[in-house]
């Protein structure tokens, strides 16, 4: 089947040009025939791969004419994706129109069958303070399945907040609290605390986020590359919050090598950052929070999306870092360390 994405706009720039599509994918056709034009109508509708010859015969398009067209078109066209037996609840789509087009655009396929593959999903979050939360409530409006958490920690006065958790849970476990968030909205999140997963079940999670606030403490990554589990890490720092990039554990460098680096620039690092992992300072205020889980977000989605295979394009291999003196986002990695066994994952 042949069809051209529905979000993809068209436009006409003048009387004798027509854009299709409003983003970089963007294809310009200048003086179309009355002919072309109805068959860019048809692929908006749809069109059999084989029923092509008949069709240019049939609209009066030279053959050569109407492949050079189709195949112009091709980075627009949506993929064919077998639909699952299951479908999305009409309430959850009434309210992720934007998630299902932003799902279509970025994977040209159908939304909604991208957001029916993620439920099947599961994303660790170890932290389930403001950061978390923001994290998890954006992974649910994208369709996301299951969070797995192993914060067991209580709703307290400083997690209360307009972009937190609302004083009528106060006192709850963060579990809980989340758990009757969601179920106060249409969606297809279930929230699980991980103690209560089998070492098995914690290896088949799919993706896992790490919360920090100055320093990160090694075991907490450490679990991930021994799990062989994609991870990344959302830091909250005095001068900047960042999101890294997401570690495939024996694909490129990961969370110690960023370590080792630092030590390498500044030899006391390791002893401030014992100090650091131990500070009760949160440095999550709302711009960076959101900014992280904004982030985070979208790369978390880009490798569920992957591992669903729609998109097949090379994983992120880049952090991005906002300066929150100058407003300025940038992007950083780091090599890997040659002190460190990373590249020996079980990925080998």
């Amino acid at each position: 089947m042949l069809r051209i994405n529905p979000h993809q706009a068209a436009l006409w720039r003048d009387i004798n040009s027509l854009q299709i599509g409003s983003g970089q994918k963007h294809v310009i056709f200048n003086s179309l025939t009355p002919g072309q034009e109805r068959l860019i109508a048809a692929l908006y509708r749809g069109i059999a791969d084989k029923q092509l010859p008949q069709l240019f015969n049939d609209l009066g398009v030279e053959p050569d004419e109407g492949m050079h067209l189709v195949d112009s078109l091709q980075p627009l066209l949506l993929k064919n994706t077998k639909p699952r037996k299951s479908s999305l609840s009409e309430e959850f789509v009434a309210g992720a129109f934007a998630e299902i087009i932003r799902a279509s655009l970025l994977n040209s396929a159908d939304g909604a069958t991208v957001l029916m593959e993620r439920t099947f999903r599961t994303v660790h979050i170890d932290d389930l303070s403001a950061p978390g939360l923001a994290l998890t409530l954006g992974l649910a409006s994208a369709g996301v399945g299951r969070v797995v958490t192993h914060d067991q920690s209580f709703v307290e006065a400083n997690d209360l907040g307009p972009s937190g958790y609302p004083s009528q849970l106060l006192g709850k476990t963060k579990v809980e609290a989340v758990r009757a968030l969601l179920a106060s909205s249409p969606n297809q999140m279930g929230i699980v605390p991980g103690h209560k997963l089998t070492p098995r079940n914690l290896e088949a999670i799919d993706c896992a986020a790490i919360i920090a606030h100055e320093a990160i403490e090694p075991r907490r990554y450490v679990q991930w590359l021994n799990r062989d589990v994609p991870h990344l890490a959302l830091s909250f720092e005095v001068d900047q919050a960042s999101v890294s990039p997401l570690i495939v554990p024996g694909r490129g460098p990961c969370l110690f090598c960023l370590e080792q680096a630092r030590v390498n620039q500044d030899p006391s690092w390791p002893v401030m950052a014992s100090q650091l992992i131990t500070t009760k300072e949160r440095l999550d205020d709302s711009s960076s929070r959101l900014f992280c889980a904004g982030v985070a977000i979208q790369k978390i989605l880009g490798h569920l999306d992957f591992v669903g295979e729609f998109r097949q394009t090379e994983k992120e291999l880049v952090g991005y870092r906002l300066n929150l003196s100058s407003g300025t986002i940038s992007e950083f990695r780091w090599p890997e360390h040659e002190s460190c066994s990373c590249k020996l994952s079980p990925r080998e």
